[in-house]
């Protein structure tokens, strides 16, 4: 208690700018993916303990995540679809997060450095996502067993009780999230760096775990590690995975030191390596490894004496008892790192490129890294400490008021995909979402404005720019100006026909029908039979909306026995059984040879 009691002023100040920074949040709504896993997911709203660890949203695909699935059905049990509470809860998770690893941190460092560390995690914009967010609660879900287990892995004597309770925060760990299985990896190698000992025990239960997790996850949740391929691949092929890890490590390591873009549901991919998207990222990643390589030999042969304050601290009743050697720190901040980064470089694919939530885990190792650093410099360099104190609150209240900031933007889903579609310009998820949004919201005249901005924007993927021209379209035709909605569909049918190859054709199906839906309305027949061929028909071979409509186009034109033979086809379109074909129809047939 006395220890406690020690660092409490420590804790207000954590509970206090923790408060500050992200009271925002308490008046904010839901997001994103709090639609189909909380607020439209049927199985939370009932308590079906079955559903739990069986089968559901939260357990399906590649994951298995029944803690989530609990955690969520009681919050629902109290707050049903109201945010106030979500909101609350997860926020007291992330400081109660910070907390801990302010008391982990206090093994290796000095209390200021030990503290500063942790109010960069606490307020650090990377993690504004884990926070406000209230789909990412699993970041802190699966981080308290962890940070908590490796807290009662310090003692060198561990009792069978202990021993226990460290297994089973571990296993609840990996239930949350699987990259709590990295928790079981870290108390083995922090057992085996510090000369712990009790390496053996902790294996053989790592195993056994492995076993029960594995049994659990396959017989009664039905997920199997191979479903992950169900997962969109974002990068799909070998060599593109490995071109694309440098911009992935220096995305986090960028957004770590200048955290000025964040955006959600980033799903690029390098495809041509240029200076400015891989060789960039590339020396950035070579520089990081020679620095961590020249540290570790300097501190190899480093004088071991006493030279910090959290050195000279002695084993007694009133403090922590500290790791004294500086170059086993390092190596297992390093370690932390290295395997929380490993598992985001698409290996196996991930549903999107980079996310914030996910350095959740490996920004802890990133700053155990940094704190050696300060650990070993700061006491040499004869500078005023006072330096050091003002330099460390203007990067906190830097990084607070950016934060500050970024939790205004997960107000609601317009907000936050108006933010961050400015960030993702080239990225499909949001500018479908966005316009879905401006659309509910019957906002056509900023629909439009953003549309037309996706399709003047230079670095717009092909498939983005035909998708933003039948968007237009569409806003066009609510707004009852038909001549700029065709003149919007003709432009995206006219880039299809130029790639139809890069195109999915279903989509482009649906362009076509737009197209001539407003020829129709417009009573332009001829220009429906001008652009609906007997190619694009023979392209398009059982949509029977395309053939109705053309059969209503040859019947205003007085082409009556033509527009028989389209409904004809039509109605049998509409009709087919998946394994029946259409014969070839004359009429088809006819309009192909004369074009």
């Amino acid at each position: 208690m006395n220890t406690l009691q020690k660092y409490e002023k420590y804790f207000y100040i954590i509970f206090v700018v923790g408060i500050l920074i992200y009271f925002p949040i308490f008046f904010n709504g839901f997001v994103w993916d709090d639609y189909p896993y909380i607020l439209n997911n049927p199985q939370i709203h009932l308590f079906d303990f079955a559903s739990i660890f069986g089968p559901s949203y939260f357990n399906f695909g590649f994951f298995y995540r029944p803690i989530p699935d609990l955690y969520f059905t009681i919050l629902y049990s109290f707050s049903g679809q109201h945010a106030f509470l979500y909101h609350l809860v997860q926020l007291v998770l992330h400081i109660t997060s910070s907390v801990l690893l302010f008391i982990f941190f206090l093994f290796f460092f000095s209390d200021s450095i030990a503290f500063f560390l942790t109010l960069i995690f606490l307020v650090h914009p990377i993690n504004v996502e884990s926070v406000a967010f209230i789909g990412a609660t699993q970041s802190e879900l699966f981080f308290l067993p962890g940070i908590i287990a490796l807290l009662l892995s310090q003692k060198k004597v561990v009792s069978q009780q202990r021993f226990l309770w460290i297994i089973v925060l571990l296993f609840l760990s990996a239930l949350t999230k699987e990259t709590g299985i990295l928790f079981f990896l870290l108390v083995v190698i922090y057992r085996y760096v510090f000369k712990l000992g009790k390496l053996k025990d902790f294996l053989v239960a790592s195993v056994v775990c492995g076993f029960i997790y594995l049994l659990l996850r396959d017989v009664v949740g039905g997920v199997k590690f191979d479903s992950g391929f169900l997962l969109p691949k974002i990068i799909a092929t070998f060599p593109l995975i490995l071109l694309n890890i440098p911009p992935i490590i220096f995305y986090y390591l960028k957004t770590f030191l200048y955290p000025s873009y964040l955006a959600i549901w980033q799903s690029w991919t390098i495809t041509t390596p240029t200076f400015s998207n891989f060789v960039i990222s590339l020396l950035a990643c070579l520089l990081l490894l020679v620095l961590v390589v020249v540290f570790s030999l300097y501190l190899n042969g480093y004088n071991k004496k006493e030279v910090s304050v959290v050195q000279k601290k002695k084993k007694t009743k009133n403090t922590i008892q500290t790791q004294k050697n500086v170059l086993d720190q390092f190596i297992f901040f390093s370690i932390w790192f290295i395997i929380g980064i490993a598992i985001l470089l698409q290996i196996p694919p991930l549903e999107m490129t980079v996310a914030d939530r996910w350095f959740y885990f490996p920004i802890v190792g990133l700053l155990g890294m940094i704190g050696v650093v300060f650990e070993v410099f700061i006491p040499q360099i004869k500078v005023n400490y006072k330096v050091y104190l003002y330099v460390a609150i203007i990067i906190i209240i830097l990084l607070s008021i950016r934060s500050f900031i970024r939790t205004f933007d997960y107000k609601d889903n317009l907000t936050l995909y108006a933010h961050d579609s400015v960030n993702q310009v080239n990225d499909m998820y949001l500018m479908n979402a966005y316009v879905t949004e401006l659309k509910n919201d019957n906002n056509i005249n900023e629909e439009i404005q953003y549309l037309q901005s996706i399709i003047s924007f230079q670095d717009s993927t092909l498939n983005q720019k035909i998708t933003a021209y039948d968007y237009l379209g569409l806003a066009y035709e609510v707004k009852n100006e038909d001549s700029q909605a065709i003149s919007s569909f003709e432009q995206a049918i006219t880039l299809y026909t130029k790639n139809p190859n890069d195109i999915n054709s279903s989509f482009a199906q649906i362009i076509y029908n737009n197209l001539v839906n407003v020829l129709n309305y417009d009573s332009r027949y001829k220009d429906i039979l001008t652009i609906v061929t007997g190619n694009t028909l023979k392209r398009f071979p059982y949509d029977a909306c395309l053939f109705g409509n053309v059969a209503i186009a040859q019947y205003n034109l007085g082409n009556q026995q033509s527009a028989i033979d389209y409904a004809s086809i039509a109605y049998k379109i509409s009709h087919i059984k998946e394994t029946e074909i259409i014969p070839p129809n004359p009429v088809i047939t006819k309009m192909c040879s004369a074009n």
